[in-house]
């Protein structure tokens, strides 16, 4: 079967909007909260494949960004482990 752009676009566009919201529900689980998901989507970061290549200084980086966020962003001390 040959794919046609049209419906490979729109089969990457289902496919990547399954994996944020996959994403979006495992950050739920790990204790981060709405406001701390939405603040990780704001700073680019919407699905698992966002996180590849990021080290710990970037990760601390964002954490620190959603920290001082204006209101501030609670973000519990096991989710950040």
């Amino acid at each position: 079967m040959i794919l046609t752009p049209v419906y490979f676009i729109r089969f990457t566009k289902r496919n990547r909007m399954a994996q944020a919201i996959a994403f979006q529900t495992a950050l739920g689980r790990l204790g981060f909260g709405q406001p701390a998901v939405a603040a990780l989507n704001t700073n680019g970061i919407n699905e698992t494949l966002d996180l590849i290549g990021l080290n710990e200084k970037d990760i601390a980086q964002i954490l620190k960004i959603i920290h001082t966020a204006t209101p501030p962003v609670v973000v519990p001390y096991i989710a950040q482990k």
